[in-house]
């Protein structure tokens, strides 16, 4: 007799990794994702770190780039020392749970990637009042050169014997404040898309090569809640004991960027959005699955 869906889920939760303490870099990043968008999340002394990518955020150069990093600090800081910090990847809901004890009482975050939306959610609880802040880093602030940043499309060819290709640059991104949150994204003006075809002699068929680089722009749109002030490029909650932060992502080729903003998702709570993605992993986790016992 095959086991019912809890029982499944039940198993599967002992491979759920579990360790305390915390990291010191990205390298000890945990993934999450809902198959176009994904996450690397890893807490550090200073607070909880993630990096954001879609499939489809392509530069100029057709480099598929991360969205940027966010940088969530509390205070108190329930992460300072380590030793009091419990994580969890939650397999079974989908999430990443991290449980803080110490003089600041208990706080639970949780960071997720919703299932059905491209949104990213960090949910902090806590039985004592604490501040908030999120740091959004870009690192795309300048514009690049493809000669420099794409030695591989050269070979054997010598970039002045191709001056339009090697003319292309990789704008930068662009970061602006917007009401009670942060934008960000990137917008491409360029494209090596008819060089490429050019530099290897099919010039007769570009017409029929897409060109999906062109006019693309990609990026994000990052609240808080409750939100106190904005500064930069830093967002800070008001003394609260629970508090969410929501990056919501786009990408699209030949859209304004304020069409892209105002078909963004408004009413999506945390809660309900955390519930909505554990029933769609417990749903992906029972359609098929293997254990395997013994040694």
């Amino acid at each position: 007799m095959l086991p019912d869906q809890s029982a499944v889920l039940n198993m599967l939760d002992e491979y759920s990794p579990e360790f305390i303490g915390v990291g010191d870099s990205d390298r000890g990043s945990i993934p999450l994702g809902n198959g176009e968008l994904c996450a690397n999340a890893w807490v550090e002394p200073d607070g909880l770190h993630f990096y954001l990518a879609r499939s489809d955020a392509l530069t100029e150069f057709d480099r598929t780039v991360k969205l940027g990093e966010w940088v969530v600090r509390l205070e108190p800081n329930p992460f300072q020392g380590g030793s009091n910090v419990l994580q969890k990847l939650d397999l079974v809901e989908g999430n990443l749970k991290i449980r803080s004890r110490g003089a600041h009482g208990i706080l639970d975050l949780t960071f997720f990637i919703d299932s059905e939306y491209d949104e990213a959610f960090v949910e902090v609880k806590s039985n004592s009042k604490f501040e908030m802040s999120v740091e959004l880093n870009c690192w795309r602030n300048a514009n690049n050169s493809v000669v420099e940043a794409l030695e591989m499309f050269w070979g054997d060819e010598n970039p002045e014997e191709f001056p339009a290709l090697a003319a292309i640059r990789e704008s930068a991104d662009i970061v602006t404040q917007s009401g009670h949150g942060l934008i960000a994204y990137h917008q491409n003006s360029q494209s090596i898309v008819p060089e490429i075809a050019k530099m290897h002699g099919l010039d007769a068929a570009k017409v029929e090569v897409p060109d999906l680089l062109i006019n693309r722009i990609f990026g994000t749109k990052t609240t808080i809640d409750p939100i106190a002030c904005v500064s930069d490029r830093i967002l800070r909650s008001a003394h609260t004991t629970k508090a969410t932060v929501r990056v919501s992502t786009f990408s699209a080729q030949g859209q304004p960027l304020y069409s892209l903003i105002d078909a963004l998702p408004i009413e999506l709570q945390a809660d309900e959005r955390k519930e909505a993605t554990a029933i769609a992993w417990n749903e992906y986790w029972t359609k098929s699955w293997i254990f395997v016992s013994g040694d």
